[in-house]
């Protein structure tokens, strides 16, 4: 039976940390609690740190709570493979206020695979990554991972989050959504100067290697990026934010104006719409969606489902990636109000769903060399 000790809690730890992020936060605070008896259950308690959240981006703090579930997910991967169990105690609060209490206990014998996700390990939770360069369509392996994730969501939902399902978005829809969603982000002011903050373009900067958005992720190149260092400045992120926003804010206005239209005839153009045989095939795009007629009994409640939907979306990565397949993430498309209005109609009209996407993102394969996305280093702190 392992010995849950602190040497080994800071491996998991350390292992945890690989887990995904909004623009790459980081924003958990992991501390252990060893056990106090014999027969009593060591602790981790999971706190936010609240420099680590994104308030304007994400005021409902949804994207937090995902991420926190992708850290718990992968937290109890890595100890699940060193034959610790993990569950959850209690969450508390939710947005910067968000405790969450793990439960350790050191099993006799290694833990069975899930009869409905693969048996992940830490490897999985290493190889795991964002590829926001050029993917190519894999039609076979999507379709077998699309299948398998289908059926485990669908299953695992019935004792987590009521409702829970992938869906796959088509390429038109996708495309008119990601540029009415990127023009919202910059035609607004606080937002983008928000996401300003956490762009990494200086490689002399210490935050370059420990959070963000680096410039090798976002696979800027060198000169490019060196420009955009002096540009990004703290003292002139306003000033480009409020520039941008005001040269793109009548285009918004525009696109919400069209809105209402898009969508009455969104339906008719779905059915009727030809696939386009120019340039390489589009690449698969999916929605993670929760039911939107789901009642919550409070703010602790959503939080949980939150979390919980947050270690799905972590398995579903992690099931694509035993695939050999990389996803492109745009939250910017479940963010902005009018896309995320078209893609709740879709799923009305086209799948007899009442759900509001959570996570958006593209499948495909890898065309180049995926730069690896920083981390903080990994000091745990005892209870």
């Amino acid at each position: 039976m392992m010995a849950i000790t602190a040497p080994l809690i800071a491996e998991l730890f350390a292992h945890a940390a690989r887990s995904p992020s909004a623009h790459n936060t980081q924003p958990w605070m992991p501390r252990f609690a060893p056990a106090t008896t014999p027969a009593s259950p060591a602790e981790v308690h999971v706190a936010v740190d609240p420099a680590r959240t994104l308030p304007v981006g994400d005021p409902n703090s949804q994207d937090l709570h995902l991420a926190m579930g992708c850290w718990v997910e992968s937290f109890t991967i890595a100890a699940a493979e060193v034959g610790i169990d993990v569950v959850i105690g209690s969450v508390r609060g939710r947005g910067p206020a968000l405790e969450i209490r793990l439960l350790l206990t050191a099993l006799p014998d290694q833990p069975g695979a899930s009869d409905l996700w693969p048996n992940f390990t830490s490897a999985d939770l290493q190889h795991r990554q964002v590829d926001r360069g050029p993917l190519r369509r894999a039609e076979e392996p999507f379709a077998t991972a699309f299948a398998a994730a289908e059926r485990a969501l669908a299953a695992s939902g019935m004792a987590s989050v009521e409702g829970t399902a992938l869906v796959e978005v088509p390429h038109h829809l996708w495309e008119t959504s990601l540029t009415r969603a990127t023009r919202y982000s910059y035609s607004h002011a606080d937002i983008f100067t928000e996401t300003l903050e956490w762009l990494r373009f200086d490689r002399r900067a210490t935050s370059y290697s420990e959070d963000g958005l680096s410039a090798d992720c976002l696979q800027i190149p060198r000169s490019l990026a060196a420009v955009a260092a002096r540009l990004n400045a703290a003292r002139l992120r306003p000033w480009i934010g409020g520039l941008t926003s005001a040269a793109l804010a009548p285009v918004e206005f525009v696109d919400s104006l069209r809105a209402t239209v898009v969508r009455r005839t969104s339906r008719d153009r779905r059915s009727s719409a030809p696939a386009s045989t120019d340039g390489p095939a589009p690449l698969h795009h999916l929605v993670l969606v929760k039911d939107a007629t789901a009642h919550s009994a409070g703010a602790h409640s959503l939080a949980r489902q939150e979390i919980e939907l947050g270690r799905n979306l972590l398995r579903t990565w992690l099931l694509l990636d035993r695939h050999d397949l990389r996803v492109d993430v745009h939250s910017e498309i479940k963010d902005c109000p009018q896309t995320r209005s078209a893609v709740s109609d879709y799923l009305l009209h086209d799948h007899g769903l009442h759900a509001l996407p959570v996570a958006a993102f593209s499948v495909g394969r890898s065309t180049t060399a995926v730069p690896r996305s920083s981390r903080r280093p990994v000091e745990p702190t005892h209870s």
